[in-house]
């Protein structure tokens, strides 16, 4: 009996403090805006390569600067909008494609506001706590890095680009090769 009370007061708990989710539709959203902002913004983006690795989800305040001071006047017109709005932090890899043969993964962070459908950068959000913590943990894990196929082929087209072309010119230019006509003379020579 005490456990069904505890089960059922646990269960209240959560419906009365309900934790900000997004839904499988609202992640192939966000996954479909993603692709949209990589093809727009990354060279060399290979199309719909993305993937969310990790995300935090958050109410949180954006700060935006709508003007910016103008430094050769006395007053200050800076402008700045803040409200508070549900944000969601993405890490994301991607792959980025260079002439069909070289691939590279590329893991980054995005912010994006999804009552605005926007996408926000880090100085929008960094005041909020939670983002602040997901940066931190996560910078480690930004980076660029070549495929095993791309180091495989940068190998090989290294060495057929030391190796080749001397091989072609000794086996092609050799001068040294001796003509039967010297051998006929160098035997006459050495014979008397």
């Amino acid at each position: 009996m005490k456990k069904s009370w505890i089960l059922l007061l646990f269960s209240i708990c959560l419906l009365a403090f309900p934790r900000f989710e997004f839904t499988a539709a609202e992640d192939q959203n966000l996954t479909d805006a993603l692709n949209s902002k990589l093809k727009e913004t990354v060279n060399y983006y290979d199309a719909n390569s993305v993937k969310i690795v990790d995300s935090v989800s958050l109410k949180g305040e954006v700060f935006k600067v709508l003007m910016k001071d103008n430094p050769d006047t006395e007053e200050n017109e800076e402008k700045i909008e803040k409200y508070q709005s549900n944000i969601i932090a993405l890490l994301v890899e991607y792959q980025k494609k260079r002439d069909h043969i070289f691939y590279f993964d590329k893991t980054d962070i995005y912010y994006y506001d999804l009552d605005k459908n926007e996408f926000l950068i880090l100085p929008n959000v960094i005041q909020n706590k939670e983002i602040e913590e997901f940066f931190s943990e996560n910078l480690d894990n930004l980076h660029t890095s070549m495929q095993i196929t791309t180091t495989f082929l940068s190998v090989l087209f290294i060495f057929l680009f030391i190796v080749i072309p001397p091989y072609f010119i000794m086996t092609f230019h050799n001068k040294s090769r001796s003509s039967t006509k010297y051998s006929a003379t160098s035997k006459a020579y050495f014979q008397g």
